[in-house]
């Protein structure tokens, strides 16, 4: 399969090896994801600003950088305009009702990203985080990111979507 040409950033006729199987899902995504990508594009776009910090996370060299990234990528995604009390909570409540398909797995994912947010605080603030645990962290919050990103563009999902669902 075959990008197309004229994205910026993306490499004229750039290869993409994948499954037959998958190579229609991955041609709707890159083809939904378009008006971030082109030029002149507008950064009000929705997944402006969590893709762009999704990308940076791969030029991270520092594991503290790229978990520092993708938390921003996450509290674009879920967070309104001028929240700015509350913001692990309703994040991590918002993730559940996202990603959470039972009971239990909402809850889950609400205690893991309260979980993420408390490295990240830790990390913001100057205390010490283990480098293991600051691994383990970006691992689940990459995971979660793609989940919401793939989503996003599949369904089209808005925070006030996810508020008017049932309280967990």
């Amino acid at each position: 399969m075959y990008v197309s040409d004229g994205w910026r950033g993306v490499k004229p006729g750039l290869k993409l090896d994948v499954e037959e199987s998958t190579a229609g899902v991955v041609a709707q995504l890159l083809s939904q994801l378009v008006g971030v990508f082109t030029t002149g594009s507008k950064k009000s776009h929705p997944l402006h600003v969590p893709n762009s910090r999704f990308n940076m996370y791969f030029e991270r060299d520092l594991v503290e950088d790229q978990l520092l990234d993708l938390a921003i990528c996450l509290e674009a995604l879920f967070t309104k305009p001028g929240e700015k009390t509350e913001v692990t909570y309703r994040i991590s409540r918002r993730i559940g009702r996202l990603l959470g398909t039972t009971q239990p797995e909402r809850v889950t994912m609400i205690k893991t990203a309260k979980d993420i947010y408390d490295v990240r605080s830790r990390l913001v603030h100057g205390t010490y985080v283990d480098p293991q645990e600051l691994f383990e962290n970006v691992q689940e919050l990459i995971r979660i990111v793609r989940a919401a990103i793939l989503l996003k563009i599949q369904t089209g999902w808005t925070v006030d979507s996810l508020d008017d669902r049932m309280m967990i």
